[in-house]
């Protein structure tokens, strides 16, 4: 059985869909060796297989056909799209052996999968194997592989909904004829049994929703796919009393950050109740359009010999996605021996040390990655993390890191951004580096400013930007930012809050040492004490008590030693040795006492303030 909805994304590293990947328990690294493989390559893909020059060529002039029909229904710059390699095997048996393991660790009865990471995306499966319900997972997953190439992430309802439209599409070699929208039946009769949700509840929907386990959770889960796959259905293909362009119209409003309620209503020309009504009277009608187009042949598809590096770099995604990650280790060496020339293998060899826990061979990996060129935003996020890292004291404080080092740190962080922008942990650390980097570089600012609009409700991003504005000079801007980021009533991580309240106890102690000085230099001691005691009672942390008690120390010296200074220029050498005698005796640090021994000794020199 070819599991449906069991295991979505949840994660940049977790496998979605469904699977079918390399090896059995035992290993058959001979496979890459005895067969011939082949490979095509797309403009959007690159298909490996031991299939028949013949077959492998249409295989992926369908596959392409269904890439194409996606274009031109809702257009992605194809740059953005991660790398996606497709692993067809031409005989069950040879396909047998490399099925994913499941949470048991035994392999899966799985006759497909598609599995995604942050850059790169691999589907695997046997022509044998190739059914109905096989191909409706491979053109699902492969549809949230297109939407990911959006620089913001698209409504849970939408991509599924999508993702349900497309996973019917076909093609029929007789008619010369491409299709999608065939009505999903069970799906139909899941909406004619339950109720549909309101669309308000609907677009609403987050993506853990969708599996909280259960009964009810799998009801729900269901109702939400159907009536997703339904709403998308009816936008797309129904009596046209919402405007054909409403679908693009409603994801540029959600992508241009205006209101959810405001971007539904100007899209779909309709309150949600209305839309609901509609819908209702759409799928009571029982009938569904089928999109329908010619065939247009792929130009340009060549079947030629796969190298060794191609074929051991599609076995080892394959093996990485299913869990074999020893397996994956072997066929990523065997890459790196084929062919070291270039930064592909040692990402891919980066990643799969990586996973396996080996910290170390990783770096050493995505660093000869990094040496030659590579354009994976991987290799420069783990190697600037890995040094960031070691700068982390265990309070969660960074110290001993120099500007020079914070600026190369962030620099990394920012490459990885330029590759892989949607991918938030690189702003999160990001945001976590700019406070020790110099002052002053803009595109600083430019890259947390596109963190923020991609992930308004990440905290941490903005508290970057506040560090930033802090430095800037605007402190009302960056107060406020901070104090908006510290509201109880706003999810943040245990981290973020941390750093958030270290940043706020490190401004306030800035105010009050910028405050103290004013007052020293006006010869307010006593207030100055006051603000020093006021540090001491609101902090909990040790060493800023030790600090705050250090200073308050120096300022009660310095108002001694200036009553000393007043009575030396008076002449009332009694009054200032026992003013010099009180620095001796109190708590007054080592080096106001040494400057008291030192004028009491001149005075004993001169024979003055003696008593008589």
């Amino acid at each position: 059985m070819f599991p449906r909805h069991g295991a979505r994304r949840r994660g940049w590293s977790v496998v979605l869909a469904v699977g079918a990947i390399l090896l059995a328990t035992t290993h058959r690294a001979g496979a890459a060796n005895n067969d011939r493989w082949l490979r095509v390559t797309a403009p959007e893909f690159t298909l490996i297989t031991s299939l028949p020059e013949k077959d492998a060529l249409a295989w992926t002039d369908e596959f392409s056909q269904f890439v194409g029909a996606l274009q031109g229904f809702i257009p992605v710059d194809p740059r953005r799209l991660p790398r996606l390699t497709v692993v067809v095997f031409a005989r069950e048996r040879d396909y047998i052996g490399y099925r994913p393991l499941g949470a048991d660790g035994k392999p899966k009865e799985a006759a497909g999968f598609f599995s995604r990471r942050e850059s790169w995306a691999v589907a695997g499966l046997s022509r044998d194997a190739m059914g109905e319900e096989t191909q409706r997972t491979i053109f699902h997953e492969g549809t949230h592989w297109f939407l990911s190439a959006f620089e913001q992430p698209n409504p849970v309802w939408l991509e599924e909904g999508l993702a349900e439209v497309f996973s019917t599409f076909a093609v029929d070699r007789k008619k010369q004829k491409i299709s999608w929208g065939r009505a999903i039946d069970e799906h139909v009769a899941t909406l004619q049994t339950i109720d549909p949700m309101p669309l308000e509840r609907l677009l609403f929907l987050a993506q853990d929703d969708l599996f909280t386990g259960g009964e009810e959770g799998s009801i729900r889960t269901g109702i939400a796919y159907a009536e997703s796959w339904a709403f998308v259905h009816y936008l797309t293909f129904g009596q046209r009393d919402v405007p054909p362009q409403s679908l693009m119209d409603y994801v540029r409003a959600m992508h241009s950050g205006m209101h959810p309620d405001e971007a539904f209503k100007q899209a779909f020309g309709h309150s949600y109740a209305e839309i609901d009504a509609k819908l209702r009277t759409y799928l009571n009608g029982g009938r569904y359009f089928v999109a329908s187009k010619p065939l247009v042949p792929v130009a340009g598809l060549k079947a030629e010999p796969a190298t060794p590096a191609e074929v051991e770099d599609a076995l080892a995604r394959l093996c990485l996605a299913g869990s074999r990650r020893p397996a994956a280790l072997e066929h990523a060496q065997k890459a790196v021996a084929a062919n070291g020339e270039g930064p592909l293998e040692y990402e891919l060899l980066g990643q799969v040390e990586l996973e396996n826990g080996d910290k170390n061979a990783a770096l050493a990996a995505f660093a000869k990655a990094v040496e030659k060129g590579s354009h994976d935003f991987l290799p420069y996020f783990q190697l600037a993390r890995a040094k960031h890292e070691d700068a982390v004291e265990s309070d969660g404080s960074v110290r001993n890191l120099s500007s020079a080092d914070a600026r190369a740190i962030a620099n990394d962080y920012e490459r990885a951004i330029n590759f892989r922008p949607r991918f938030r942990p690189a702003y999160q650390s990001l945001a976590g580096i700019v406070e020790l980097v110099p002052p002053g570089n803009e595109q600083d600012k430019r890259f947390l400013e596109l963190g923020r609009r991609l992930f308004p409700e990440d905290g941490m991003i903005h508290i970057g930007l506040a560090v930033l504005a802090k430095r800037a000079g605007d402190e009302a801007a960056a107060r406020q930012m901070l104090a908006e980021v510290l509201d109880p009533e706003k999810p943040l991580s245990l981290e973020a809050r941390g750093y958030a309240h270290r940043l706020e106890e490190f401004w306030q102690q800035g105010d009050a040492n910028a405050q103290i000085e004013t007052l020293v230099k006006d010869k307010k001691y006593t207030e100055a004490i006051a603000v020093a005691d006021q540090q001491v009672a609101g902090t909990a942390d040790p060493m800023a008590r030790r600090h705050w008690s250090e200073v308050r120390q120096n300022i009660a010296g310095m108002q001694r030693f200036d009553a000393v200074r007043a009575a030396w220029e008076a002449r009332k050498w009694t009054e200032a040795r026992a003013l010099l005698n009180e620095i001796l005796e109190s708590d007054a640090p080592a080096m106001l006492k040494l400057q008291a021994r030192t004028r009491l000794q001149e005075l004993d020199r001169r024979g003055l303030g003696k008593a008589k």
